[in-house]
């Protein structure tokens, strides 16, 4: 869609808090960028985070997922070099039940 297409291009291009985004595409041509006839206040930060809430229940994984196979077909990728991890989960911090038989990780 033109919202996702935005917030990707706006992504790219330093990204902007969803209210500002509408802002970002007054100054860029969208008509070139995404398609003639498109106007920023489209664009608004309603418009996008309903865009953002179908791609969700949509099981925004599993859509990323395809977009990149599809991109690793068309282009021909080198899987060597074709990055496509789309976990979600962020673990940091010192963890003081953690068992000496736990898993270590030595490289990556």
């Amino acid at each position: 869609s033109d919202a996702v297409q935005a917030i990707i291009y706006n992504l790219f291009d330093g990204r902007q808090a969803l209210v500002h985004v509408e802002r970002w595409a007054q100054e860029i041509d969208l008509e070139k960028l995404i398609r003639p006839g498109l106007h920023p206040s489209w664009l608004n930060d309603d418009a996008l985070a309903r865009h953002l809430d179908r791609l969700y229940e949509a099981d925004i994984h599993k859509v990323i997922s395809t977009c990149l196979i599809h991109i690793y077909r068309k282009e021909g990728l080198s899987l060597r070099a074709f990055h496509a991890d789309t976990t979600d989960k962020t673990v940091y911090g010192a963890y003081e039940s953690a068992s000496l038989e736990a898993l270590q990780i030595t490289h990556g």
